[in-house]
């Protein structure tokens, strides 16, 4: 057993994990904005983060149940977003960039102060 198992650590490191997977997919999108017929890509930020709260797993049960994808290979999260029309809005890519860091950033700091109080609680100071 490690010993930030029982922790939020390892939650927080999953969310940073996938924005940066997710930061990666719109930077792909606004590369290949000039590209004829290029299907705009999305990362499934809030369905993983759902099925991974908290460390737990989904498992299949089932037939016809479906199973949390590995969380050790991001790529399974990035799919053609069919919604979209073909080519890429850099307005909208902006936008997403800029939600994504803040998803980032706030699981940075929610890890800072994470550690910060584990210093504390191991050094008996503030």
């Amino acid at each position: 057993m490690r010993i930030f198992d029982n922790t939020s650590l390892p939650a927080l490191a999953r969310v940073m994990n996938l924005a940066v997977w997710r930061q990666k997919t719109y930077a792909n999108n606004v590369a290949n904005a000039d590209v004829e017929g290029f299907q705009r890509q999305d990362a499934n930020f809030a369905s993983q983060l759902a099925a991974q709260q908290g460390g737990l797993q989904m498992e299949a049960t089932q037939s016809g149940h479906a199973g949390s994808p590995p969380a050790d290979d991001p790529t399974v999260l990035v799919r053609p977003d069919r919604t979209a029309e073909p080519g890429v809005d850099l307005d909208q890519e902006m936008v997403a960039l800029a939600e994504n860091q803040m998803h980032f950033d706030l699981a940075a700091r929610a890890t800072s102060l994470r550690i910060a109080g584990i210093r504390s609680s191991i050094t008996g100071r503030r």
